[in-house]
């Protein structure tokens, strides 16, 4: 699969190149709908304040402060030097740096002195082995050294000493089996003592609680190896069912790492893996409702994990799902509203998830949101069958879990009610409110506020008399 071009935004593109009711003119009469089995589906976006610059494939770090470094990347096939700083108290962005060298596909590691480590990804030029650091107490960015290998879209692993394991990505014509360690003391980088077992490009990695780097997938590789700081070598160890390529990966709360999404060969993935280091080996578990790939990923304070955005091999996805570990499988929770890759994803102080950025399939995105956990999803716009006779409107709506709906005509200043109720066809709503034209909406409601309005206009004859 070709997996680069010349800039962000054209490098991910190419990547896959009824009864009769009263009516009641002041009352609305609310009919609760019987949820489906299963839990309320918790989860909700709302939009934060925006980013002064549009970008996509950017970094994105917590900093000590609470609030969040948004790095480089790419806008409309331009890379970018700038950066800007998320404080979650003001909900808003601010510009810092800039950058000493711009760039997109990168690798940022926040370091125990404070400082975020910027390492690789491609500038203008191409790509690039320079690094450099970003001191939160002066807001500015300095050179530090340079990795013997120039590399993108590698993977960044702060190592239980300080250090910081860089490995694989792409060198250009090649992809390296070469992997680095930084050390902040020094501000060097030197290889490490063995190549890694296979080239990875757009791979994944996590530490794992043995302080061990799990590596896994990429392009054109199902297998994955360890990373064994203490003798600085990586080790096969079990292979996964598909390549995950672009996928995402996260550490459970119970040691195992969940593999999820992502790319084969031949066509983008719903699925997921969980990897056990007591075995050594991939275990299959729920798989996403859509299959995606540049997804972004965190783990929830509550254990579980969100993973929002990506694309579906002809379009970015709004979506998102979330996976419980104990029942092993994925819900859906609230969208993003504009659909997005190669967005960045934070977790927040306050548990909140900030999502920052992304590709919308026409444009790099400035809009940014926030997730939190706690909320319920806001019901999504209803399916309406409209249906008009003898001056009255008949709404069939198809019902959803835990959710409310209430039907309104408008004309002018004058707004009237119309009354909802549940029957085995769906939630049927009714409303006579006289002769002429009116927008009616039927608007779907749950605990925590109304969703968006199906509306139409319709012009009602007046009644025949009786």
């Amino acid at each position: 699969m070709k997996r680069h071009t010349a800039q962000p935004t054209t490098q991910i593109r190419t990547l896959r190149t009824a009864g009769r009711l009263i009516f009641a003119a002041a009352a609305v009469a609310l009919f609760a709908i019987a949820p489906a089995a299963g839990a309320q589906t918790l989860g909700r976006f709302t939009p934060t304040g925006s980013m002064g610059q549009g970008r996509d494939t950017a970094t994105a770090t917590l900093l000590p402060s609470g609030k969040v470094l948004i790095a480089g990347g790419g806008t409309a096939g331009t890379t970018l030097a700038s950066a800007e700083i998320y404080d979650p108290a003001t909900g808003k962005f601010t510009p810092t740096g800039p950058m000493t060298t711009g760039r997109w596909s990168a690798t940022a590691t926040m370091l125990p002195n404070g400082k975020v480590l910027l390492a690789g990804g491609s500038s203008s030029t191409g790509i690039v082995a320079t690094a450099e650091l970003f001191d939160p107490a002066t807001g500015t960015f300095t050179a530090t050294g340079s990795m013997s290998q120039a590399r993108m879209v590698a993977t960044a692993t702060l190592l239980p000493n300080g250090t910081v394991l860089v490995a694989g990505g792409m060198g250009g014509a090649t992809a390296p089996t070469t992997a680095e360690i930084y050390d902040p003391a020094s501000g060097l980088f030197t290889p490490t003592s063995g190549p890694l077992t296979a080239s990875r490009t757009y791979s994944t990695a996590a530490l794992l609680d043995s302080g061990k780097v799990l590596l896994a997938g990429g392009s054109g590789s199902a297998t994955a190896e360890l990373y064994d700081p203490l003798t600085s070598t990586f080790t096969a160890t079990g292979s996964m069912s598909a390549f995950h390529s672009a996928g995402v990966a996260v550490l459970l709360p119970s040691g195992k790492v969940l593999v999820a999404a992502g790319a084969s060969s031949s066509a983008v993935l719903s699925s997921a893996e969980l990897y056990d280091p007591n075995t050594g080996l991939f275990a299959a578990t729920g798989s996403l409702s859509k299959a995606c790939d540049f997804a972004k990923a965190v783990l929830l304070p509550n254990g579980k994990v969100l993973v929002a955005g990506g694309y579906n091999g002809s379009r970015p996805l709004s979506n998102a799902q979330v996976y419980d570990p104990a029942a092993g499988r994925f819900t859906k929770t609230g969208t993003l509203g504009i659909p997005r890759y190669s967005e960045t994803m934070t977790l927040l102080a306050s548990g909140k998830v900030l999502v920052a950025g992304g590709w919308s399939g026409s444009r790099s995105l400035a809009n940014a949101m926030l997730y939190d956990a706690s909320k319920p999803t806001l019901p999504k716009k209803p399916t309406v069958r409209w249906a008009v006779s003898a001056g009255r409107v008949k709404a069939i709506i198809v019902r959803e879990p835990f959710t409310t709906y209430r039907l309104t005509a408008r004309r002018g200043r004058t707004v009237k009610s119309g009354s909802c109720t549940a029957t085995s066809l769906g939630v049927i709503c009714s409303a006579a409110p006289g002769s002429g034209q009116w927008k009616f909406s039927v608007t779907p409601h749950n605990s925590d506020g109304d969703g968006i309005a199906n509306s139409r206009l319709l012009r009602l004859a007046r009644a025949a008399n009786r």
